[in-house]
């Protein structure tokens, strides 16, 4: 008896995991990304064409741990500053 429930139970869980698997409801669904152009609105988030490439020359991240060293370091008063970016120009000598 306890032999037959065991293979009971085997088939059991057999049949469920091939009806998940032949169901196309549980399939994996397969989304295709489109690009879309992004349309000009009143706020200026993207950059101007001219200036919208990969950017190929030297680059320092700096990443800081408090809000605070974030005002410091970008020499700014306002406390809704997420990020800035500093230019930096290498002086050639004469």
């Amino acid at each position: 008896m306890r032999i037959t429930l065991h293979w009971a139970a085997f088939i059991t869980a057999v049949a469920v995991v091939v009806a998940i698997l032949l169901c196309p409801v549980f399939a994996q669904q397969v989304y295709t990304t489109v690009p879309v152009k992004p349309v000009a609105t009143e706020h200026k988030i993207l950059p101007p064409p001219g200036y919208d490439y990969v950017y190929e020359g030297d680059l320092t991240i700096v990443m800081v741990k408090t809000v605070e060293e974030l005002l410091i370091l970008c020499n700014v008063e306002s406390s809704n500053t997420l990020a800035c970016s500093i230019r930096h120009t290498i002086q050639k000598a004469a």
